[in-house]
């Protein structure tokens, strides 16, 4: 399937949907959520389009953003928000857009002039911009969120008090001029020497600083280094550490940055706020939201990460996995040691000493073997600490239907299964043999839907996949059938991993195949309250496939639900399919059907007989005849086997023409091993 996620339409009744109560921060969904502030909202009026995308109060930001500015912020909910100290203590990089002759009170284009100054020319605002790099001594704007002797500086400030506010060492790593301009709005051209004289009224500047910099205050100075005064015009933040604007919800919304859009905006914004005084007499009305902010919504829940080592390396994290014997000690909040751990050795490097000013230096973010974040810990020496523990969501256990239960619903004879799906169910259907990466973008469009549903109206949608307990094509041409990538246990535990509620399994058979594309969506309908399909471009089924993309769009639209057409997803110029992957596994390119599949290839041997031989060393032995799947040509191979108490390791799997030969541990010789994860080929 080519996979490209379409945007989904809201119903009309959700655009009148009364906006919904948020839940207490105990339901809080747990992410990072990038999102891109506009200007003239101040950070918190910000959050709330993430509050009620996510339905939750518990929220929090890694640094605001005066109402002036725009750009990033870095939002954590749930038990994420916990990570607000670390992600704080990040380098930020923004565009300012500085306008010199005067200086206002708070520094930015809302405050009143206090002081006024003759221009700055091109050279010497260009000199002193060159020094204001490295580490300096900045004295931070009156109007700020600084605590001086309990106070709030700007809260002592607006009742026309002073304050002493002392300076602070900050670090400027770059700063670069983008743009000049003049008072009447031409460009000054750089790198001219004839238009060095020139006086700037404009500059737009890149700077790229550490934690705690004021960018009005660097303003304010630079505009004094070169004998003018100055203010900032306009703000925009493009990254917080490893994060960047681009990834942001919303940064479709925000226009180009620049002189000329600064200063628009301003003049937009002013005419607002006026309007708005206007209006502050008259009563005000329930606020509804429009079309914008309910795309806006849906990107943040689409846009929202969990917590994954890749994520968290992006936290300035080094994560590191809880050996599973020693979950107990950890979730019960025993003393923590080394060898809990399989890497807290790398904090050991010379460079990872308590003599660290930074605050993720020494901690490591905790993941279990099965890829459960758990919280957070810090490693000095030999000493091992708890900062922070994440247990892990009790959730109900994923259900599975026989195709022969929903007939039975159907029927009426089960009210159970009908009772299941009272609040309607969002699904996909398909073989889903080796859920691969197009497939996912589907599973992802049914989770992403559910979400903003509830999201909007506090109604939970059963998520849900369709599937086969073996390939249709298995069954209608046995002779043409090469063997299963996966087995119906491993899409399953793909499905609960995902987050699904259930599955429906369908043996295939003749009787099934006679059934219309028509009537198996209508039981569907009926049984599962069906409100949302998701299928690719490529989808068929019923009675000689008299059903597709276009007749199941057609029948959406008759019976009320939406439906959601999901292009495919190519890898090297060649659609992902599930024959890809099996050509791949076949010829022995496993480290290409891995990218196919987004995990390695693993065989399940659950329910097959084996041998352990111990002669010299302790080899468990399968039939290849045995083994349904597809498996890779004669060879060594590195692979991870899993045992049934869930155990791992790193072994050598040989394959031959018709045994697989497996070296585990001595110590699992009396376990039952469950899977097998190809890695390399060794030769």
């Amino acid at each position: 399937m080519r996979l490209l996620l379409m945007q989904i339409r809201p119903q009309k009744d959700l655009l009148k949907t009364k906006p919904a109560v948020l839940k207490n921060a105990a339901s809080a969904p747990s992410g990072i959520i990038l999102f891109a502030k506009q200007p003239g909202k101040t950070s918190f009026s910000s959050l709330f389009t993430v509050k009620h995308a996510l339905d939750t109060t518990k929220v929090g930001h890694t640094g605001t953003l005066d109402s002036f500015a725009q750009g990033l912020m870095v939002v954590l909910s749930g038990s994420m928000t916990r990570l607000v100290p670390y992600i704080t203590a990040f380098d930020k990089t923004y565009e300012a857009v500085i306008e010199f002759g005067s200086e206002t009170d708070t520094l930015d284009p809302t405050g009143s002039v206090i002081k006024t100054a003759p221009l700055p020319d091109a050279a010497s605002l260009t000199n002193a911009i060159s020094k204001f790099r490295g580490e300096l001594d900045q004295k931070p704007p009156l109007y700020s969120a600084i605590h001086v002797d309990g106070k709030r500086a700007s809260d002592v400030a607006v009742k026309g008090g002073t304050v002493d506010i002392p300076s602070r060492k900050i670090t400027v790593c770059s700063s670069d001029i983008l743009e000049f301009r003049s008072e009447n709005g031409e460009v000054i051209p750089l790198a001219e020497t004839a238009y060095v004289h020139l006086p700037v009224k404009y500059a737009h500047v890149r700077f790229h600083v550490s934690k705690g910099t004021y960018i009005r205050s660097l303003a304010r100075d630079i505009a004094d280094a070169c004998g003018s005064a100055g203010h900032l015009a306009g703000l925009l933040r493009t990254s917080v550490g490893s994060f960047s604007l681009a990834d942001a919800a919303g940064a479709g919304l925000l226009r180009p940055f620049s002189i000329e859009s600064v200063l628009e905006e301003n003049a937009e914004l002013a005419h607002k706020e006026l309007a708005d005084t206007e209006k502050e007499a008259r009563p005000k009305a329930v606020r509804t939201p429009d079309d914008t902010e309910l795309t806006l919504r849906r990107e943040v829940v689409s846009k929202m990460k969990g917590m994954s080592r890749n994520v968290a390396r992006e936290c300035g994290l080094t994560p590191v996995t809880l050996k599973k014997k020693y979950e107990d000690v950890y979730f019960n909040g025993r003393p923590l040691r080394h060898g809990m751990f399989d890497s807290v050795e790398c904090f050991r490097h010379p460079d990872k000493q308590e003599t660290s000013e930074k605050a993720t230096d020494n901690c490591a973010a905790v993941f279990t073997e099965d890829g459960h974040f758990s919280g957070v810990i810090s490693v000095h020496g030999n000493r091992v600490s708890y900062q922070y523990v994440v247990h892990r969501a009790k959730t109900a256990a994923m259900k599975v239907f026989s195709w022969e239960e929903i007939l039975d619903a159907y029927k009426d004879n089960n009210n159970s299964i009908r009772s299941y799906f009272k609040d309607g169910s969002a699904l996909t259907i398909g073989g889903f043999d080796g859920p691969h990466a197009g497939h996912m973008k589907l599973f992802d469009a049914v989770i992403e839907h559910a979400a903003y549903v509830e999201a909007e109206t506090g109604r939970r949608l059963k998520k849900g996949v369709v599937t086969f307990r073996q390939p249709p094509h298995s069954v209608c041409t046995p002779e043409n059938f090469q063997g299963d990538v996966s087995t119906l246990a491993l899409k399953t535990d793909l499905f609960a991993l995902k987050g699904f509620d259930f599955v429906i399994v369908i043996d295939f058979s003749s009787d099934f195949s006679r059934m219309k594309g028509n009537d198996f969506l209508s039981i569907l309908k009926d049984c599962c309250s069906m409100q949302f399909a998701a299928a690719g471009v490529d989808f068929r089924c019923g009675h000689k496939l008299d059903t597709g993309v276009a007749e199941l769009s057609a029948f959406a639209r008759q019976n009320g639900f939406q439906f959601q057409v999901v292009d495919d997803v190519t890898y090297n110029g060649k659609r992902i399919s599930s024959s890809l992957i099996r050509t791949c596994v076949q010829t022995g390119k496993m480290k290409e059907a891995e990218m196919l599949l987004g995990r390695p290839y693993t065989v399940d041997v659950r329910n097959i007989a084996c041998e352990i031989r111990n002669e010299l060393h302790c080899l468990l032995q399968i039939a290849n005849g045995d083994v349904r799947q597809i498996l890779p040509p004669v060879g060594v191979y590195t692979v991870k086997a899993t045992s049934a108490g869930a155990r791992t390791c790193n072994t050598v799997l040989h394959v031959d023409s018709s045994l697989l030969r497996l070296e585990i541990p001595p110590e699992w010789s009396d376990s039952g091993i469950e899977k097998i994860e190809f890695t390399t080929l060794v030769s």
